[in-house]
C-alpha cells in the first residue's frame, strides 16, 4: 500500500515537475521574443525614410526605396500573434493561470499591433519614395537645359536612348545604347554618358548602359551626357 502511495506520488511530481519546465521554457520563449521584438522595434517607422514634402522642387533629394525594414517589421507582427495564439491555447498544460495568460496573449497583441503599424507606415514611405525618384528622374530627363552646351561649336540637342521600350523577364539582360545629337539630327561622336535607374529593385544598370531584371514592374532608364538627358522604359515581367 505504501509503495503505491509513493509511487503515485512520484509520479504525480514528475508530472508537476514536467509541467513547471514547459511553463518555464513558455515564459523563456516569450521574454526573448519580446526582448527582441524591443531592440529591433520600428524599423519600417523609424529607420525608413520618406521623400521630402517639397522633393518636386529640389535638386535633388533621398529616401528609403528598399522594403527590408518594413518587412521585417511585418514578420515580427506575424511572430507576436503566433505567440500569443500558442500560450493561450497551451495554457493549461504550462500550468498558467487565466490571467497570467491573458497578460501574455495582451502584450503579444500589443506589439504585433505597433509591428504591423509599422510595417504599413513602412511600405508606404518607401512606395512614395520610389515613386518619387522616377517623377526626379523623368523631370530631369525632360526639362530643357538652361544654356545650350556645345561640342566643338556645335549643339547638343538631345540624346537618344534605344531601344526606347523593351521588355524583359526576371534575371534577363538588356544592352542600352545612347547618342548624342544637334538640332538637325546628326551625331556627336565620342560622348562620355551617365547612366542611372528610376528604381534599381525592378532593374540596375552598371556604367555601360547594361540593365539586369531584378523584379516585376516598369522602371526608367536614364542616359545624360554634360545637362542633356535621354530615356527608355523598360518592363520586367
Amino acid at each position: 500500500m505504501w509503495a503505491d502511495i509513493v509511487s503515485g506520488s512520484a509520479d504525480e511530481f514528475t508530472k508537476l515537475d514536467r509541467a513547471m519546465s514547459k511553463k518555464t521554457r513558455s515564459t523563456s520563449t516569450t521574454l526573448v521574443v519580446v526582448t527582441i521584438s524591443l531592440l529591433s522595434s520600428g524599423c519600417g517607422l523609424l529607420m525608413t525614410t520618406a521623400p521630402p514634402a517639397n522633393h518636386v522642387s529640389l535638386p535633388a533629394f533621398s529616401c528609403t526605396e528598399s522594403n527590408v525594414g518594413p518587412g521585417l517589421d511585418g514578420i515580427m507582427a506575424g511572430m507576436m500573434v503566433l505567440n500569443g495564439g500558442l500560450t493561450l491555447a497551451n495554457s493549461d498544460d504550462y500550468y498558467y493561470s487565466k490571467k497570467e495568460a491573458h497578460t501574455v496573449v495582451a502584450i503579444n497583441a500589443g506589439l504585433g499591433l505597433l509591428y504591423g503599424i509599422s510595417a504599413s507606415k513602412g511600405m508606404q514611405k518607401t512606395k512614395d519614395c520610389r515613386a518619387a525618384k522616377q517623377e526626379f528622374m523623368l523631370r530631369m530627363a525632360q526639362q530643357q537645359p538652361s544654356t545650350a552646351e556645345t561640342q566643338n561649336g556645335t549643339i547638343i540637342q538631345f540624346v537618344r536612348v534605344t531601344p526606347v521600350v523593351d521588355t524583359l523577364s526576371i534575371g534577363e539582360h538588356l544592352q542600352l545604347e545612347a547618342s548624342a545629337h544637334t538640332m538637325s539630327g546628326a551625331l556627336l561622336k565620342d560622348r562620355a554618358f551617365t547612366w542611372s535607374s528610376s528604381n534599381r529593385e525592378v532593374a540596375s544598370v552598371n556604367s555601360s548602359g547594361l540593365a539586369i531584371a531584378q523584379r516585376a514592374g516598369t522602371v526608367t532608364i536614364v542616359a545624360t551626357s554634360g545637362i542633356t538627358s535621354g530615356v527608355a522604359t523598360i518592363v520586367v515581367r
